[in-house]
């Protein structure tokens, strides 16, 4: 009976042992542990056939056979329960997470093949290719996240394989415990490098898709920078320009009108007027008010003086750009609450607080470096040439915003490249002359 107990206790612990390992070292060490627990249960049942027999007698020979049959039943069990478990928790995990990374492979591959289309056609916009740029970049970063995931496990499992040696030529016999083990790191390592290679194979891929974006979008900048525009000097543009341009105004005045009745009907006018006329009486006084307000208080500070009055004068000058650019805000919140605007005027109308910060941020310049006064001025000029400067940094804020404008009228509104050759060719002038202006007065 104790030869018994004890083979079938060391069945038992060699298959929980295998149970609790097979998971981590694969089918192979699973086949090593097989015959390691087939070699040692009649031996361990003989022991215990012959502790039986010191006690019993004659029954020597009856317990050891007992002992071994009994064993190795009880150790076949445990391993089937082992494999079956094994397997089970296998069948789960390629169940579950492959079919996350098909998913998203299955995604990758529609996109590489999007792009490569876009790629061969050369039809696509600017717009378009930055887009599919995008999502290349994304893909590409998470397959080289993907591809160093696991360098560490790979570098520890070739370790254990140099640890063991080079296996044998020729097919030579190596002791079956190494064998099975060598089996195990290998099928471990060939697991391993599988999502490393196809990650490589798609990072090199995204990479390759993203460089031939990059080449085509150069190749058209630099061709549309040697090209040659129209010409604002031929007469026969200037009457299509202002057709055009006629054209944008009347739009933008069916809109409007359009807009102002729908709002009438629904009486929308009358339910937002109270938010209406609150935003547009605040929006005025800052816009009005607001640079005069933040001088009075510089000016108040100034003559307190004391430690750290330099900092707080210019804090407080950042007023000057922070009131009636919140003026104009409240005021584009007016309109928009109105909605007596259409499309096209709402688009310009939106970026109003944009042109606004632009005008009102060269004025807060010009005062800083070309102020009024003497001491406070950074570039030393005569008071004369200061005012001008101050004059000309205005002047230079509102061409900008003209170039804006007509950005934007040419983004919601077809005109021809004729028409935006005239309407920008009045900046151009003017941005020379306000610039051939600064060089004199500065140098």
């Amino acid at each position: 009976m104790t030869g018994r107990g004890g083979a079938m206790i060391t069945a038992l612990g060699l298959g929980q042992l295998l149970r609790h390992r097979l998971g981590r070292i694969g089918a192979g060490a699973a086949l090593a542990a097989l015959l390691v627990l087939l070699t040692l249960a009649p031996v361990v049942a003989q022991q215990g056939g012959t502790a039986a027999s010191a006690g019993a007698g004659t029954d020597a020979a009856t317990g050891t056979s007992t002992g071994t049959s009994t064993g190795t039943s009880a150790a076949g069990n445990t391993l089937a329960e082992a494999e079956a478990a094994a397997a089970q928790t296998s069948a789960e995990t390629e169940q579950r997470t492959p079919t996350e990374q098909e998913k998203y492979y299955s995604a990758w591959v529609e996109t590489a093949r999007r792009a490569e289309a876009a790629i061969d056609a050369d039809r696509a916009s600017d717009a378009a290719l930055e887009e599919l740029r995008a999502e290349l970049a994304d893909y590409r970063q998470t397959f080289l996240s993907e591809r160093d995931k696991n360098s560490a496990r790979i570098t520890t499992l070739q370790a254990q394989l140099n640890a063991l040696g080079a296996a044998p030529e020729n097919g030579g016999d190596e002791p079956q415990d190494i064998a099975a083990l060598r089996k195990s790191l290998n099928e471990q390592l060939a697991t391993l490098r599988v999502p490393a290679v196809v990650a490589q194979e798609a990072y090199s891929r995204a990479d390759g898709l993203i460089s031939e974006i990059d080449r085509i979008i150069r190749e058209r900048q630099a061709r549309e920078l040697l090209s040659r525009g129209e010409t604002p000097l031929n007469p026969a543009e200037w009457s299509i320009a202002l057709s055009e341009w006629n054209s944008f105004l009347r739009d933008i005045r069916n809109e409007t009108a359009n807009s102002w009745r729908t709002a009438r009907d629904l009486h929308r006018l009358r339910n937002n007027a109270p938010l209406i006329l609150v935003l547009t009486l605040a929006g005025l006084i800052l816009l009005i008010r607001g640079r005069l307000w933040a001088e009075r208080l510089g000016e108040m500070l100034r003559r307190l003086g004391g430690r750290g009055s330099g900092a707080w004068r210019f804090l407080v000058s950042l007023g000057r750009i922070v009131l009636p650019l919140t003026g104009l805000f409240l005021l584009t919140r007016a309109v928009n609450a109105s909605e007596i605007v259409g499309l096209r005027g709402q688009t310009l109308v939106n970026l109003l607080p944009v042109w606004g910060a632009t005008v009102f941020g060269f004025l807060w310049l010009g005062d800083r470096v070309f102020s009024t006064r003497d001491q406070e001025a950074l570039i030393p000029l005569a008071e004369n040439s200061r005012a001008s400067m101050r004059r000309y940094m205005l002047f230079a804020a509102l061409v900008l915003v003209l170039f804006r404008l007509v950005e934007q009228i040419e983004g919601v509104q077809n005109i021809s490249a004729s028409t935006r050759a005239v309407l920008v060719f009045p900046i151009i002038l003017a941005t020379s002359a306000i610039l051939i202006r600064i060089r004199k007065l500065v140098l």
